[in-house]
């Protein structure tokens, strides 16, 4: 689903109907009175200018971790959270190393999705060991996640943060 990001500026702000906030009011009505106020600024009746983005374009930021022969207490750290390896504890905190290196990845990539932080600005995948962190954001924002591993060669990193995060430029109507 596309987020359309929609800024609007009013030169002369008034008590009208379209510019008052109407936070208490359902969403239906919020649409309504935004849209009449789009139709005013485009028939004239008010002035002001209108800056939109669709972010259908945009790029999430990502980086990968490659598990090889990862051994116990091996650290991945995602943003200043660290996922430590466990002979066999697999929690929001640990991950097991399990018997091949793409369980060993898989069982990260649970870690990772289930952390109550971390999750909520990130999600990982894995395929046949390397695992994929994916900013949740599509955004050059997502390229200020830092990931850092204790051991370079069996917690290869793709980067010391993720990176290709991209969001389109607005486009701009004056009225």
């Amino acid at each position: 689903m596309a987020t359309i990001k929609i800024v609007l500026a009013n030169s002369a702000l008034s008590n009208s109907t379209a510019d008052r906030d109407y936070v208490d009011e359902d969403k239906r009505k919020q649409c309504q009175i935004f849209g009449q106020y789009l139709k005013d600024l485009a028939s004239g009746l008010k002035k002001g200018s209108l800056k939109y983005s669709f972010d259908h374009n945009d790029t999430s930021a990502t980086g990968t971790v490659t598990c090889a022969s990862v051994q116990a207490a091996d650290t991945v750290t995602i943003a200043g959270t660290v996922f430590t390896s466990h002979a066999s504890t697999n929690t929001a905190a640990f991950f097991a190393l399990g018997a091949s290196d793409t369980a060993c990845a898989a069982n990260l990539v649970l870690a990772i999705n289930r952390h109550a932080t971390v999750s909520k600005y990130v999600l990982a995948s894995n395929v046949l060991g390397v695992v994929t962190i994916t900013s949740i954001i599509k955004h050059e924002l997502g390229n200020l996640v830092s990931v850092a591993t204790s051991e370079n060669t069996r917690l290869a990193k793709s980067g010391t943060a993720l990176t290709a995060g991209a969001s389109t430029a607005p486009s701009s109507f004056t009225f």
